[in-house]
């Protein structure tokens, strides 16, 4: 290739990754990594002194046996490097029963220090994630108009007990005849209720309530007439918010009263 002419290789590679500019991995790992900062440094720390004390150990026992291979402390820390990251190159192994027993011992305390460091990334990972499915679950519920009033602590029980999901349009969010186990709270699109006089729901709206109070299986098939997003509220959660915030169960009992043709209980 003459000189000066653009490598088209370097080209594709910076092409392919073009797509990682608009990531939110990097981002959350940026996050991660600054909150989990101490532990990760404590980590590191760890392994550092554990890696110096194997590489003296060794160079200790074996400097005498293999001269070549551990005949100095960058040797050494090399062969312990090796090892404690379980790696296994081969090309320094111990030949002495002291120097074996320590290499099992390395290679246990590696794997527990790599587990340390999972362990740690992992849980900063789930936290991030649970923080912003929290908070986009918060904005959900504070977009019906059943839960606007309500203040921060009873919105923090109501957001933890709400499912949020989302559903194309045309597709049946419960049928007829199927026990109802959950409740439903429309926040953006509408659904369509198959009643003898059908009737759409929009945002604010809910449905399937009477199963949930009654016990009885659904009494009209509803789908969605466009693509809905929706907040479900299972059997145990109702019972538990009806327990937390008894002017939301009160609400939702009358109008399903209302919903039966029956008078709302005062």
């Amino acid at each position: 290739m003459l000189v000066g002419t653009p490598d088209r290789s370097l080209y594709c590679a910076v092409w392919l990754l073009k797509p990682l500019r608009d990531s939110t991995f990097f981002p959350v790992l940026g996050r991660v990594l600054a909150k989990e900062a101490r532990n990760l440094i404590g980590v590191t720390t760890l392994f550092g002194v554990v890696l110096f004390g194997v590489a003296l150990a060794g160079y200790v026992i074996e400097r005498g046996i293999q001269p070549e291979k551990f005949g100095s402390i960058p040797q050494a820390i090399w062969w312990a490097v090796v090892t404690l990251s379980t790696t296994g190159y081969g090309d320094a192994i111990p030949q002495s029963f002291a120097g074996r027993v320590l290499s099992g011992a390395v290679m246990m305390s590696g794997i527990g220090i790599f587990a340390l460091w999972a362990g740690i990334l992992a849980t900063g990972f789930y936290q991030e994630v649970r923080r912003g499915d929290f908070v986009r679950n918060w904005q959900l519920v504070a977009a019906v108009p059943l839960f606007q009033k309500l203040g921060p602590a009873v919105l923090v029980e109501i957001v933890r007990a709400l499912r949020p999901r989302t559903v194309p349009a045309g597709a049946v969010v419960c049928r007829i005849g199927e026990p109802g186990d959950q409740m439903f709270f429309v926040v953006e699109g509408r659904v369509s209720v198959a009643t003898p006089n059908p009737v759409e729901l929009g945002p604010g709206a809910f449905f399937g309530e009477m199963a949930l109070i009654t016990g009885e299986p659904r009494m009209a098939t509803v789908s969605a007439a466009t693509v809905v997003s929706l907040l479900s509220l299972h059997s145990a959660d109702f019972q538990m918010l009806c327990g937390s915030s008894p002017e939301i169960a009160e609400i939702i009992r009358n109008t399903a009263l209302e919903r039966r043709g029956t008078a709302p209980m005062a």
